[in-house]
């Protein structure tokens, strides 16, 4: 019992240290945000995005690795980028937005397909009965 307690006791801890990291992270992207909203004459939404942008790598990449955390630091504004191109070009010219959309939903979906194929191939959900005989086999 006591190896249990100490055990909820670290587990605390952590979830203590990690929750006052991310709010210094919050509150230090709010902050920067709010500088560069008065300096650059920015609109309010841009104090919004720093925050969610900041709970979002913060509630993602807890178990992370430091790799994986600088590709999300990259990779997450520059998706919050391309999803404002791809808004304004949808409201300026209707087709090729579209396109650019479904495009980068195709994308979306094909990386993670091409990562591990036996999860996404026509026997994993395929009535037909040789691959059910196939999916027994690979379990």
């Amino acid at each position: 019992m006591a190896r249990y307690s100490q055990l909820v006791t670290a587990k605390l801890i952590r979830n203590a240290y990690e929750a006052g990291l991310t709010m210094t992270a919050v509150l230090l992207s709010w902050g920067a945000a709010l500088v560069l909203e008065g300096a650059a004459g920015l609109h309010t939404d841009v104090l919004v995005l720093a925050v969610a942008l900041t709970l979002t790598l913060a509630s993602t990449q807890r178990t992370a690795g430091t790799r994986r955390r600088l590709i999300s630091l990259v990779l997450l504004p520059a998706t919050a980028a391309a999803s404002i191109f791809v808004g304004r070009l949808l409201a300026a010219h209707y087709a090729a937005g579209a396109a650019v959309y479904t495009a980068g939903m195709a994308l979306a979906i094909w990386i993670p397909a091409r990562s591990s194929p036996s999860r996404w191939s026509p026997c994993s959900w395929s009535p037909v009965p040789h691959c059910r005989a196939r999916r027994r086999a690979d379990w």
